[in-house]
């Protein structure tokens, strides 16, 4: 992850008994599996969309505790398209990945009220830490 600071503190961390859905907005199966493989499946649930519209749909249904939408996705539309109908400053947490995050693409997301950029592949070190609840 861009070293950049972010508006708002995240751990993966999870004290309810509920699994939290994460949304995540990417064509690429291989880096929903490298991200899916990364989460705990015990406390989160990823949904894997590859579109904007399919998305739209996901989170109304979902509520998800976390967005993450890659900035390379199918269809019309982009991750700002995105991030301007989902404010997280009264809703979850958005990041977008990419594997070319740099501080340009983190400022771009930051003053578009982004929580954050993810580089990819995801690992320990690229992912940042999302809190949810009280930890157990």
């Amino acid at each position: 992850m861009n070293n950049a600071k972010t508006k708002y503190e995240h751990r993966f961390e999870w004290g309810g008994t509920q699994r939290v859905p994460i949304v995540f907005v990417s064509s690429s199966a291989k880096d929903a599996h490298s991200l899916r493989e990364f989460l705990d499946g015990n406390r989160w649930l990823l949904v894997n969309v590859p579109d904007l519209s399919a998305a739209q749909s996901v989170i109304e249904k979902l509520s998800p505790g976390l967005i993450v939408c890659d900035t390379e996705i199918e269809g019309e539309g982009s991750w700002r398209d995105l991030l301007a109908r989902h404010s997280p400053s009264f809703g979850p947490p958005f990041f977008v990945s990419s594997q070319e995050a740099n501080e340009a693409l983190c400022s771009e997301v930051l003053a578009r009220g982004g929580s954050g950029v993810v580089k990819r592949p995801f690992s320990t070190a690229n992912v940042p830490v999302i809190r949810f609840g009280s930890p157990s």
